[in-house]
């Protein structure tokens, strides 16, 4: 069987943000269904590598 390309997932922001902080998630690409949920994505993944 072979891999998928893309899997979707829903995350709350705040389970999202405690997932990446403990390294359970590691993210290589995102999309989201609109600008202001993108930035917000942004902002946080800048926020939780710049405290590594």
């Amino acid at each position: 069987m072979g891999e998928a390309e893309s899997i979707t997932v829903t995350l709350r922001p705040d389970s999202l943000r405690r997932l990446l902080q403990q390294q359970e998630l590691h993210v290589d690409e995102f999309s989201c269904w609109d600008d202001g949920s993108r930035e917000r994505v942004r902002l946080m993944l800048l926020n939780i590598v710049g405290r590594r």
